[in-house]
């Protein structure tokens, strides 16, 4: 899923990775709250891909995932952090997944955050998931 959405970005193909998220997240919305939130979602999306100075990212040019967290006691909720690469500055992505009773896993939660990455994987829930379950 991640790759997909990482392929499509380098793409230009926001629109496609807007509607993924909301029939992802969003899938017990009402049609009107769909076509609202997909159409935010492609907004945000192509002002992360405007060139700088317009943006401060642009056109991306890799990723690499810097983190994998499962909620403690719990393989069915898990967390997948990247760090992708524009040609302005770097991004990162947190992804969240559950994995459904029928064994199919969805995407429960995205974000890109305007973060060092640095600061990012040092913030307490970062740091969580790293502790030794006790």
């Amino acid at each position: 899923m991640v790759a997909g959405l990482f392929s499509n970005l380098k793409e230009g193909k926001t629109e496609d990775i807007a509607k993924w998220i909301v029939s992802e997240i969003g899938y017990a919305l009402d049609a009107p709250t769909k076509v609202k939130n997909t159409s935010e979602y492609k907004s945000k999306l192509d002002i992360v891909l405007i060139s700088p100075p317009a943006s401060a990212y642009g056109k991306l040019d890799g990723y690499d995932q810097i983190d994998e967290a499962y909620l403690p006691g719990s393989p069915r909720y898990f967390r997948l952090s990247y760090n992708s690469y524009h040609e302005g500055a770097p991004l990162i992505w947190e992804f969240r997944f559950y994995v459904k009773p029928n064994r199919t896993v969805g995407l429960n939660y995205i974000s890109w955050i305007e973060k060092n990455p640095f600061e990012y994987l040092s913030t307490s829930d970062m740091l969580l998931t790293h502790w030794p379950n006790r």
